[in-house]
């Protein structure tokens, strides 16, 4: 991957969700709120040669995907939409092993994947590891920052991931909607008002008088009556 004036496309602002996103990732580099993870099984052969060109394709698709976050020097943080960048997927073949063996393998390589600070503007923001178990057995392990996709956009990127994949085996490359550039989303949001969707929250606020807080971790909500709140609104345990 090449961060070079050539393999630019194009530079642009951060949203504000992504700003608040990185400032966090930023002031606290180890922690792994933001690190999203998603693993999965596959039964069948897998053609691993495809698998990985489809992941790349899909890299080439979409621009939020080839993106680095430009922080340093500058008053504002950028994301940097690169050309062309690939994904090195992490093939291991974990045949030889019993299957206590291969889970605690699949449990250290997510744990360590999820530990593993991202160098935001120096490399794609995406790991991926396939780990062949038997001859039509596979897990997929796939960790990304938050800051390049929501959970609608998970959904998106899988089930085109497999349109690829089974277009590529089938030698018939799918045809695909256009995707959304990052510039046109950009453009609506500094469109909009900022005044009107701050007066349409003071009015849903008028009479709001408790202090929202975060419920202490591991209450168990389960049978919670209306009149078990304490006096602030918190809920009371």
């Amino acid at each position: 991957m090449r961060k070079t004036k050539d393999n630019i496309q194009g530079i642009y602002p951060l949203t504000p969700l992504q700003e608040g996103m990185l400032y966090h990732a930023l002031a606290d580099p180890d922690s792994p709120t933001y690190i999203q993870q998603l693993r999965w099984s596959l039964r069948g052969r897998l053609d691993e040669t495809i698998f990985a060109e489809s992941w790349n394709r899909i890299i080439a698709r979409h621009e939020s995907l080839r993106v680095l976050f430009a922080h340093e020097g500058s008053d504002r943080p950028l994301q940097v939409v690169l050309k062309e960048a690939r994904l090195e997927v992490d093939f291991q073949d974990l045949r030889s092993l019993e299957r206590e063996q291969r889970e605690v393998v699949c449990r250290e390589l997510l744990e360590l994947q999820r530990a593993t600070p991202f160098n935001l503007s120096r490399e794609l923001s995406m790991r991926l590891a396939v780990l062949r178990c038997s001859e039509s057995e596979y897990e997929v392990l796939w960790t990304h920052h938050h800051l390049l996709l929501d959970g609608w956009s998970v959904g998106i990127i899988l089930r085109e991931l497999l349109q690829i994949y089974t277009g590529l085996l089938a030698e018939k490359p799918p045809q695909l909607e256009p995707p959304v550039a990052i510039r046109g989303y950009l453009s609506w949001l500094e469109d909009q008002i900022r005044e009107e969707a701050q007066s349409f929250w003071r009015q849903e606020l008028v009479g709001y008088r408790r202090r929202a807080e975060i419920p202490p971790s591991g209450l168990d909500l389960t049978g919670q009556r209306e009149g078990e709140r304490g006096e602030n609104g918190s809920l009371s345990t």
